[in-house]
């Protein structure tokens, strides 16, 4: 499936965006005056994907991808929409593809296989326990962390390039309120991630 931007839309008057649904994932093609942007993204690695349709005008689009992020606008909400749910289907597709390959794996390895239980040893469940605690979060690190994790993740990427858009403003907010946070203080968070990440550049 190919989508393509309207040439109405703002930034769009010569060389729309176009989002290209394919098997594996999908292809973004970001307009520019002399040169535009295309980026491939694999279904696995697209851990969000935030879609804003204002009551009038058209709709953009954000792909969230291992620590990056891609923006397009000027979408149709049905075709807003249809994106959206063409990539939920193609992260489906994708797990089940990784998953059937190590079924076929397993059972290219194992002549038969086997339906006996066994219980773990001392050994096992001792290791097993080990890794559990190694894995709960220390007093200092929850103490960093003051949203859940999506929300903290979404703060990290907006703030990744040391600069706060008034379209990356408007979904973190939008998020925030959904998860029932005081949205004034939300935004002194924010002025203070920002002030400490540009200080740490400095």
């Amino acid at each position: 499936m190919k989508f393509v931007a309207s040439r109405l839309s703002e930034g769009n008057k010569l060389f729309p965006a176009e989002i290209h649904i394919e098997e594996n994932g999908i292809k973004v093609k970001i307009p520019g005056f002399l040169r535009g942007d295309t980026k491939f993204i694999d279904y696995e690695n697209i851990s969000a994907v935030d879609v804003n349709t204002p009551m009038i005008g058209y709709s953009s689009i954000t792909f969230y991808y291992q620590g990056s992020k891609a923006f397009a606008h000027g979408f149709t909400k049905g075709e807003a929409k249809q994106i959206k749910e063409a990539i939920d289907k193609g992260k489906v597709k994708s797990r089940t593809k990784v998953i059937h390959h190590d079924h076929h794996h397993d059972m290219t390895y194992n002549e038969s296989p086997r339906h006996t239980y066994e219980p773990p040893t001392i050994e096992q469940v001792s290791k097993s326990a080990n890794l559990i605690t190694s894995q709960v979060p220390s007093p200092a690190e929850n103490a960093n962390q003051l949203y859940n994790n999506q929300i903290e993740n979404l703060i990290n990427l907006a703030l990744a390039d040391g600069e706060l858009t008034e379209k990356e403003k408007q979904i973190l907010f939008r998020k925030a309120e959904a998860a029932g946070i005081d949205l004034d203080e939300f935004e002194m968070v924010l002025e203070a991630k920002l002030y400490e990440r540009n200080q740490a550049k400095n």
